[in-house]
């Protein structure tokens, strides 16, 4: 009668654990970043401030000889 092996490590592919765990941590991860996209909290006000800021660039920068036309 043959007993069961109890070597764990032949019948089972336990070496493939770490690759399995970078694998899945990698998934969550763009899982995350794909949720926060989603959710992704529009700002008007601070959409406003930046289109402000441009202005006063081109402005700052047209004052200085730099060509910031739009084509």
């Amino acid at each position: 009668m043959d007993w069961p092996s109890t070597n764990f490590c032949h019948s089972t592919k336990s070496y493939l654990l770490p690759i399995y765990f970078v694998v899945s941590l990698g998934c969550y991860g763009l899982l995350m970043v794909g949720v926060g996209l989603m959710n992704f909290p529009t700002c008007p006000q601070e959409a406003l401030l930046l289109q402000k800021d441009v202005v006063e660039a081109k402005e700052y920068l047209k004052e200085r000889g730099v060509d910031v036309s739009t084509s």
